[in-house]
């Protein structure tokens, strides 16, 4: 069972970055359903914060706003609890789900500000890959704030930031 979790949450990891908010929903409905069985906090770690970023994502298309809301804020709860024990490795992640928050609500300028601070958490931790998608989803906020020539910097470092990782399909979609 471990095995297949874990490759439920990975599976959610990677439809997320790649956009299909569906497929990365189904996984962390499956997820969630198992989640007595997880018994890494790295894990229990990822599946929330992806779980919540999908919802917020499905949340600003408003499909189901507020069941989504409420899974998100669920998510962070939980988040925010294991950042308690591990503030190097999860306080950019809470950040940038709080992010998304203010996005989701409309305050832009919040938001990029605090987009910002969870750029620069992740940065000095060393997490490329969250620092890159901060990035992304700060760029996706300038161009609907109206701010092109932001969001088109913030959206090539993040294109950059996932090609240091090594994220090539990522990066591919990124670019068409």
């Amino acid at each position: 069972p471990d095995t297949v979790l874990q490759e439920r949450v990975w599976t959610l990891v990677l439809a997320y970055h790649m956009s299909d908010f569906e497929l990365a929903l189904r996984m962390a409905k499956e997820c969630r359903e198992a989640q007595n069985l997880v018994k890494s906090s790295y894990l229990t770690s990822v599946l929330h914060f992806y779980d919540a970023m999908t919802a917020l994502r499905l949340a600003q298309q408003n499909k189901n706003r507020n069941l989504h809301l409420t899974s998100a804020r669920k998510s962070l709860k939980i988040l925010k609890a294991l950042a308690e024990k591990f503030p190097i490795n999860l306080n950019h992640k809470v950040c940038l789900l709080e992010s998304e928050f203010l996005a989701v609500n409309g305050s832009i300028d919040r938001a990029l500000q605090s987009y910002t601070m969870a750029i620069v958490l992740a940065d000095e931790g060393g997490f490329l890959q969250d620092q890159a998608l901060a990035c992304e989803r700060a760029s996706a906020l300038c161009l609907v704030g109206k701010e092109p020539a932001k969001g088109r910097s913030f959206h090539e470092g993040a294109k950059k930031l996932y090609e240091t990782w090594g994220a090539q399909a990522k990066v591919a979609r990124m670019t068409d």
